[in-house]
């Protein structure tokens, strides 16, 4: 299962796939239309096979839901280690993600020369719009004519592997509009282009974020090149997102640069991604704020001095009531208490402890929010001020009482 908190799975042998990646044989299979492009303005002299997906029951009156992939065929492969096309077979009749269609666009190939020239350097390192714009203006529309596709972002995710993963969120960054969720699977977030910008970009949004979900998966084993260190630089992208308060979940395991991870945990990815999509049976989105009530105790690190904080959540209603003592400051204001989609959200007035390591005058009224992910009965996230010197820490909670 995906952990919405930040953790390093433990070693238990080869990635397998389990029962949702394999075919089963009473789910019945969505239909593959091959499809090769020949004439894009964007990559002149280029062709580009993809492939479309449609689910079984598909009804050309509804709009699908739409997921593109790069490096198409090795996603689509049924002897692959995503075996996507199998995946949304079980997952949609299940009903535990939307019905929803996918597009698999292999990179281009050049066709101007006597050597055919692979071009997906050029076309997934850019950080530019021109890939983004072909998907959408060329791949989608040719697709479109005899598909319908929503055209809502809410509706529509992007995934690639390595360079295909900078590509999927580069697409989304820059059109956010069109593209409201993306998967990086062992992304290139190294000194290839403009990738290396993105955590500090991403973090420099923190006071407007994109309205973007992001998914990333990387492991330990990871390519260290002279452009960079892959892991390093996902658990980078990893921290940025934190920072900026993104929705966003991470599987940092021990594989290479692969999909043999990414294939193992790819249903509960989608479950995920998917989760709070109307009419899904999804246990990602059967959360309330009872789940978090009770007592809390939690731990704040100031450069390497843990802060204990008492945290007590009750209900009232539809609300939340609490209260938050400091063991030497005493009881803090709270200002507001809220939890929706496994986020609780703590904001209250800073005490003279907390202000000395904020760099606020001890005299100044400041506000501090806890943003904080949940699982059972463990919190994770930060702890910062909301105005003046932004400097986050590392706040954990755990329940010992409900």
């Amino acid at each position: 299962m995906i952990s919405e908190l930040f953790q390093i799975t433990p070693p238990s042998g080869a990635y397998e796939l389990g029962p949702d990646s394999q075919r089963k044989v009473d789910t019945p299979k969505g239909t593959i239309t091959e499809f090769l492009f020949t004439e894009s303005n964007y990559y002149p002299s280029a062709e580009h096979k993809f492939w479309v997906y449609v689910p079984f029951g598909y009804d050309d009156r509804n709009p699908l839901n739409l997921m593109f992939f790069q490096d198409g065929e090795a996603y689509l492969s049924e002897q692959g280690q995503v075996r996507v096309g199998t995946v949304l077979d079980n997952l949609i009749e299940a009903k535990e993600i939307p019905l929803m269609a996918a597009i698999f666009v292999n990179p281009g190939t050049s066709v101007n020369s006597d050597t055919p020239q692979d071009l997906r350097e050029i076309q997934y390192r850019s950080t530019d719009r021109v890939y983004g714009s072909f998907i959408l203006d060329e791949i989608s529309s040719i697709a479109g004519k005899e598909f319908n596709f929503s055209n809502q972002a809410s509706d529509r995710a992007i995934c690639g592997m390595s360079d295909g993963g900078l590509c999927a969120f580069n697409a989304a960054w820059l059109a956010p509009q069109s593209f409201g969720k993306v998967v990086s699977h062992i992304g290139s977030f190294t000194h290839l282009g403009g990738a290396l910008e993105y955590p500090s970009k991403v973090r420099r949004s923190r006071s407007a974020p994109k309205p973007i979900r992001v998914f990333i998966q990387d492991g330990i084993s990871d390519l260290s090149l002279e452009d960079g260190d892959w892991s390093l630089a996902n658990l980078s992208m990893v921290s940025a997102l934190r920072f900026a308060r993104y929705d966003y979940a991470t599987e940092i395991g021990f594989g290479g640069h692969d999909l043999a991870h990414a294939g193992a945990i790819f249903p509960e990815t989608l479950r995920w991604l998917w989760r709070d999509h109307p009419e899904i049976a999804n246990h990602f989105s059967k959360r309330s704020a009872s789940d978090v009530l009770g007592d809390w105790a939690m731990s704040v690190n100031f450069f390497g001095e843990e802060r204990p904080v008492q945290l007590q959540i009750e209900s009232s209603g539809e609300e939340l009531i609490g209260k938050l003592r400091d063991d030497s400051d005493g009881e803090l204001k709270l200002i507001e208490l809220k939890y929706h989609d496994g986020l609780l959200l703590v904001r209250h007035e800073a005490s003279p402890y907390q202000k000395a390591y904020l760099k606020a005058p001890n005299d100044e009224l400041v506000i501090v929010s806890c943003w904080l992910k949940h699982a059972g009965d463990r919190l994770e996230g930060t702890f910062s001020a909301e105005q003046g010197f932004i400097c986050e820490y590392l706040m954990v909670g755990t329940r010992y009482s409900k």
